[in-house]
């Protein structure tokens, strides 16, 4: 499995937050792993023959 698909099988956790309304991407505990699944969409578009991305996008 890999760390992407991975994420499609992980159940959020409806106890904490039952209506999924929190965005946990803008916690700094989710910053390292939001950069990652980010690097990981921009390889995936430019080795598929996507358009260029704008520098101030990557960064």
């Amino acid at each position: 499995m890999t760390p992407s698909s991975r994420l499609i099988r992980i159940k959020p956790n409806l106890e904490a937050d039952p209506y999924e309304l929190n965005d946990l991407s803008q916690e700094p505990e989710h910053q390292a792993k939001l950069k990652d699944f980010q690097n990981e969409v921009f390889q995936w578009w430019e080795e598929t023959g996507g358009a260029p991305i704008p520098e101030r996008i990557k960064d």
